[in-house]
């Protein structure tokens, strides 16, 4: 098993007994930061590009600590290839889980395939603002500040899985007539 996915299936069973807990916002990372997480889950539908780009990096940062996740490129200097990544591991993960997923991988959204960092220069036009905001911001919290991503990627997997269950439905099972 790849190690990408088995650091999401520990992760996803961290944030699922969270969840149960009630302790998810007792993970220690800036409130500003979960609000932007909680922006980018509130729109996934309309983002599944982020989400799965999201889930990359952060995963990617676990498996290799070194390596800078702003360099989403193999072609970008210091780079390793995100949508690689994504299209074998993480993207049928995130559709496994039932979360909001591109077909093949969320790098095939123009706003997110530019080869260039995803820094605050970043130039892709990724709608709304706050979204494109938001995303930037945390990768540059687990790069260039030291946040950690497993607190991070917990959160954000925490979010997607309490969207996702607060929209399935238990539908009434029929009975017989007697």
């Amino acid at each position: 098993m790849d190690k990408h996915i088995e650091f999401l299936n520990e992760i996803y069973d961290s944030a699922l007994d969270l969840i149960q807990k009630n302790e998810t916002e007792s993970l220690d990372f800036p409130s500003e930061l979960k609000e932007q997480v909680k922006a980018i889950v509130l729109r996934s539908e309309d983002n599944k590009g982020i989400i799965a780009v999201l889930t990359t990096l952060l995963s990617h940062k676990l498996v290799n600590p070194e390596q800078d996740i702003r360099r989403h490129q193999a072609q970008i200097e210091g780079g390793f290839s995100g949508r690689t990544l994504d299209k074998d591991f993480i993207t049928p993960w995130i559709k496994e889980h039932s979360f909001p997923a591109m077909a093949e991988s969320g790098w095939l959204t123009r706003s997110l395939e530019q080869a260039v960092p995803y820094d605050f220069n970043y130039t892709g036009k990724i709608r709304p603002q706050e979204i494109k905001d938001a995303f930037l911001n945390i990768i540059d919290f687990v790069q260039m500040r030291g946040g950690d991503s497993k607190t991070v990627l917990t959160y954000f997997i925490s979010e997607l899985i309490k969207k996702r269950d607060s929209a399935s439905i238990d539908l009434a099972k029929p009975t017989a007539f007697r």
